[in-house]
């Protein structure tokens, strides 16, 4: 699972069950006390630089295009820290995206 942080909001690169392809991009972000996740395409904010790294890899469709869309972000002057992500040690509740992953593999 591909996962970074700009700002206060993590973008993640949520796995297919095809090894390097990605089933979505999501925007997910805590809000007051509770955690929020959404598709990257429907998430809209003000700040251009979280919008600037959404716009790049929103529509990901393999490991390859989420990073090389990273790249491009920080090329642009981008700050973003990526999370090293081990076996679901995630910094948000994973049920979040994880349920995600399952209900794709029913459907494939």
């Amino acid at each position: 699972m591909d996962v970074c942080k700009v700002k206060e909001v993590y973008i993640v690169g949520i796995p297919h069950v095809i090894a390097g392809y990605l089933q979505d991009v999501a925007v997910v972000y805590n809000k007051g006390d509770k955690w929020i996740a959404q598709k990257a395409e429907h998430f809209r904010t003000n700040d251009k630089e979280v919008s600037s790294v959404l716009k790049n890899v929103m529509y990901a469709t393999t490991e390859d295009d989420f990073e090389e869309g990273i790249e491009r972000a920080v090329s642009q002057g981008a700050r973003v820290q990526r999370i090293e992500v081990k076996k679901w040690n995630l910094p948000f509740p994973k049920n979040l995206v994880e349920g995600k992953v399952k209900l794709q593999k029913e459907v494939d």
